[in-house]
């Protein structure tokens, strides 16, 4: 649109003009019109539009909003114009408003719009009729392939249809097709007409070529014998690609559907023919919407009706001259005067081919021409005079008995399109309404007890409809006080500060928010755990105390890794007992920090500290083992009595029941034992559990993961859903509060949980309120940190073996390896790894790994398959390196597996009753020793590996060194010097690999 033209406008009209024009009609949602955006939205696929434009009366101008985040500037820009054209009013040089009086709203100047108010249609699109309930799903009635030029396919078109409660719906998807991968993809394809071979056939003999709206169309003329086309994706999607392959045709006639949209088409596929095609017709359907519909309603191609303003060889309805001349110029302009040649219409009144009677867009012959006169054309002329006669008068009949036809249909029509209107207005009533019970419910709920989610869709809904409801315009006020006092979010009105966010920023501001204020909470509840601590120290003197206070305070202010050792160091320099140190170290990481930090006790080269490295640092279990295996012997007592009733054999039950019970006081065992002499005697009797308020870790575990899992996705489909009660989102709710009630009942009442894990789980459930993922480290029992770090070596011990594994492919595919002789000894390679896995995870010992031989396979396939004895040398010499580093890795994860079975072990020789212990390797002592490994969470390599290794001994490996003369409890020989040696056998005399 060019400068003059939007001066003359206003910017309601120069900008949903030029917005008509780039993406289509635009429709109603409230205050504003919605049109898909010009700058990201313009590909011609289907949208949910983003773009909304409002005129503002009081400040006369235009408002225009892409809700996506595109600048203003960029989406005026894309369609021709700035952003001065948004205001009526101008401002003055000296700065300040020259108030004039709003202009007068005028008819928009686009052939089209002049075209649809000629016809008496609206200039928008009425909105897509409800269809309610959706009563069968969808399925493909139709397909349309397009071809190229060479015949090949470039992609289809799927038609799908589905049974709605108001009638049958359809809708639309495109996929192209990949040579590369040899099948369908879901995309787009080429910008290229339908029928692409026929229609450039058509063009080379010289016939009309239709351009029509759907391939339902093309369909349908093909019936009736004419060559047709259209374009993929709708009728916004024809662009001067798809009209390029018409250049040169003698005649295109286009079409339109007789709705805004269709006029709409039509003027633009005109354009973009002009000047590649010989003469462009426009024509309309004399029933019905369009092509298929005319033709099902008995009317031939003939019938189809010129469209004034569009067609350029129709004169424009002669009550609509004068206005036009008042708009283009004097009455008395000539097709050479300028006023003539800036508005085609008036050019088109003034074409010496514009008769509209004619019928010049059916190819008809030049009727002024008159033929070469001869008697014998005189004698045949008179009797086809007379033939003549007889036919126009059954011609005139017949075109009486279709005009009543054309009046009855006509009446039709316009009952069908106030049906719509009166629809229409219902929808937008009916959505407003849904819109204001949704505000009504989450207010009644309470502003805080809604989620972000919901927040952040009722402030774009309450804002959307504030002009039209009241509802809408009370809940935004509130809305925004309740963000601005609650989160320190300012969101501003029209007559302050514009807001250019989305739902998702709105959400993610209260989020971030949100997340800070956990992440306070913590840092408090661990400053005051750690306060306890400190207090709870009877040598330390009060004055030393209260500055302890404060550090740790400091500490809070700026909770971590870094802080957290600072604050060790000033615990030791008060000499605070390590024990003591050791527990506030473990308080800051497991409740606050959750990252890991260094020993400020060890030198700066030490390794990381996790949290359970810090827990096992500790003298004792910081939770009573006795307590957190209660659960389990209830569940043990119920699978005994049940093997009992079946008759089946319970002696491994009765082991298991055996090695927990160990792990009570000696009350609670000789309750326990005579509970299950009770079941034995009594195999059918119903017995109450003996623990039943003590907390099964194992499945509060999975209380936390399935809450922290499903609360994310019922806060959002509370908004997808359309309605906060809708019956999906209700029934997700119910579950994801049934996992928070019982995170929150262990927290008020579970017993055997230790204050610390209370407060953690009590962290969680703000932590996942705040879109936050919960801690790897949950509870702070010995069972449940012996599992994280077995898990965390597996992890570690298949890191190493990927890693294996792309260094020796790499080096087998180098140069002078031909790439099947690699593929050939792959299996040997997984061999390796896997070996090297199980070496790394401490499931088997560097002697174990030479007795599998999975290295010496790998050597003697490589030789065997001719891979080069350089490279093979290579590959041996990198696997061998990597299973000495795997070697030393599984020592340290055997060595902490250990470390948790001894502080298991020291529990129970603590409450055991005096009695002459079994042999060391006496079978009833390694069936404990089995069942305690099992119960730690061992795999059967990593129990098989500590029995093999226990076997023979008539005591402890460390009985011996404890035992030893003169021994005071260290080492004699430096670290890992054994492990060295054998580590690195065969490799030099310094033991050094080269």
């Amino acid at each position: 649109m060019n400068a003059t033209r939007v001066s003359d406008q206003g910017s309601w009209e120069a900008i949903t003009t030029a917005l008509d024009r780039a993406v289509g009609p635009g429709r109603s949602s409230g205050a504003w019109t919605q049109y898909c955006c010009p700058v990201h939205e313009a590909d011609g696929r289907g949208h949910r539009p983003s773009l909304g434009v409002k005129y503002d009366d009081r400040q006369q101008r235009t408002v225009v909003r892409c809700f996506a985040g595109c600048d203003n500037e960029q989406v005026l820009e894309s369609i021709g114009l700035q952003v001065r054209d948004m205001f009526d009013r101008r401002l003055s040089r000296t700065g300040t408003h020259k108030a004039r009086p709003p202009r007068p709203r005028t008819r928009p100047a686009s052939r089209a719009e002049r075209a649809l108010e000629a016809a008496g249609m609206p200039s928008v699109q009425a909105k897509k009729q409800d269809m309610g309930a959706q009563r069968s799903r969808w399925g493909q009635v139709a397909t349309y392939p397009y071809l190229r030029e060479d015949g090949s396919v470039a992609g289809e078109v799927l038609r799908w249809e589905a049974d709605f409660e108001r009638g049958r719906d359809k809708k639309f998807s495109q996929r192209a097709w990949s040579a590369a991968k040899g099948s369908w993809v879901d995309s787009g394809f080429d910008k290229i007409p339908y029928q692409l071979p026929q229609v450039l056939e058509q063009i080379r003999d010289g016939g009309v070529v239709y351009v029509v709206e759907g391939e339902k169309d093309v369909a349908a003329a093909e019936s009736a014998g004419l060559v047709a086309t259209t374009n993929a994706g709708g009728a916004t999607s024809w662009s001067p690609d798809h009209a390029r392959w018409l250049e040169g045709a003698a005649t295109v006639v286009i079409v339109a559907d007789n709705d805004p949209a269709g006029y709409r088409r039509a003027d633009r596929v005109r354009d973009t023919l002009t000047g590649l095609v010989g003469r462009v017709r426009v024509v309309r359907a004399a029933t019905g919407k369009d092509l298929h519909d005319h033709l099902q309603c008995g009317h031939e191609i003939g019938e189809l009706e010129p469209i004034p303003y569009l067609d350029p060889y129709t004169r424009p309805p002669a009550t609509q001259r004068p206005a036009l001349a008042a708009e283009t110029g004097p009455e008395t302009a000539t097709p050479e005067s300028p006023a003539a040649e800036a508005d085609p219409v008036s050019a088109a009144v003034s074409h010496p081919e514009g008769d509209p009677d004619m019928g010049k867009y059916m190819l008809a012959p030049d009727l002024d021409t008159p033929p070469p006169h001869s008697d014998e054309v005189d004698r045949v002329g008179g009797d086809f005079a007379k033939w003549m006669n007889l036919f126009l008068t059954h011609l005139i009949q017949l075109a009486a008995r279709k005009a009543a036809q054309r009046i009855e249909d006509a009446i039709i029509l316009g009952q069908r399109e106030e049906a719509e209107r009166r629809a229409e207005e219902q929808r937008i009533a009916t959505e407003r309404k849904a819109v204001e019970t949704r505000l009504a419910a989450i207010e009644k709920r309470g502003w805080n007890h809604a989620s972000r989610e919901e927040l952040a869709d009722a402030v774009l809904q309450a804002r959307a409809w504030a002009p039209e409801s009241d509802v809408a315009k009370e809940a935004w006020y509130r809305l925004r006080s309740h963000l601005m006092g609650e989160y320190g979010i300012y969101i501003g009105d029209d007559d302050k500060l514009e807001f250019n966010g989305t739902p998702y920023e709105i959400s993610e501001g209260i989020r971030a928010r949100q997340a800070e204020r956990v992440q306070d909470v913590r840092a408090q509840r661990a400053h005051d755990r750690m306060v306890e601590t400190v207090a709870a120290q009877e040598g330390l003197d009060e004055s030393t105390k209260q500055a302890l206070y404060a550090e740790i305070r400091e500490w809070s202010r700026t909770p971590g890794a870094t802080t957290l050792d600072q604050l060790g160091k000033k615990l030791a320099e008060a000499k605070v007992p390590e024990k003591a140190r050791d527990q506030i170290r473990f308080i800051g990481v497991y409740l606050s920090v959750q990252s890991p930090v260094t020993d400020p006790d060890r030198s700066t080269s030490a390794p990381s500290l996790t949290t359970t490295h810090l827990l096992r640092k500790l003298d004792a279990p910081l939770v009573d083992p006795g307590e957190e295996i209660k659960p389990r012997i209830d569940q043990l007592l119920i699978s005994y009595q049940d093997q009992l009733r079946a008759g089946k054999v319970t002696s491994l039950t009765q082991m298991k029941l055996a090695n927990a019970v160990r792990l009570l006081t000696p009350e609670e065992q000789k309750a326990v034992r005579e509970r299950g002499e009770a079941i034995r005697r009594e195999p059918t009797k119903t017995f109450v559990a003996m623990f039943p308020d003590h907390v099964d870790r194992d499945e509060l575990a999975s209380a936390v993961q399935l809450y922290a899992a499903l609360q994310p996705q019922a806060d959002q489909l509370a908004v997808t859903a359309g309605d906060y009660n809708a019956a999906d989102a209700a029934g997700l709710r119910q579950r994801v509060d049934k996992a928070r009630k019982k995170i929150q009942t262990a927290i008020s009442s579970g017993k055997g949980l230790h204050e610390l894990e209370r407060d953690q789980l009590e962290m969680i459930l703000r932590d996942v309120s705040a879109g936050q993922k919960p801690p790897a480290m949950v509870f702070a029992d010995d069972r449940s940190a012996a599992a994280a770090d077995a898990s965390r070596a597996d992890g570690i011990a298949r890191g190493d073996g990927r890693q294996l594994r792309k260094e020796t492919l790499e080096m087998l595919t180098g140069i002078g390896v031909d790439p099947d002789t690699a593929r050939s000894v792959r299996i040997n390679v997984e061999q390796v790894v896997e070996s090297q896995v199980h070496l790394a995870a401490g499931r088997m010992s560097l002697h174990d790994y030479g007795e599998i031989g999975s290295q010496e396979q790998l050597a003697a396939a490589m030789t065997g398959a001719g891979i080069p004895e350089g490279v093979r040398n290579r590959v041996i010499k990198h696997v061998d390196k990597k299973a000495s580093e795997a070697a030393i890795t599984g020592k340290q994860s055997a060595r902490i597996a250990e470390r948790w079975a001894e502080r298991t072990e020291a529990v129970v020789t603590a409450r055991s009753a005096p009695a002459p212990a079994p042999a060391y390797d006496s079978p009833h002592r390694r069936l404990e020793q089995e069942i305690r490994l099992k119960g730690l969470g061992l795999n059967d390599d990593q129990i098989a590996q500590h029995m093999a290794a226990s076997s023979g001994r008539a005591q402890p490996p460390s009985a011996a060194v404890r035992n030893a003369p003169g021994h005071n409890g260290t080492r004699i020989n430096p670290g890992g010097a054994g492990v060295q040696r054998t580590h690195h056998r065969n490799r030099g005399d310094n033991g050094i690999g080269r």
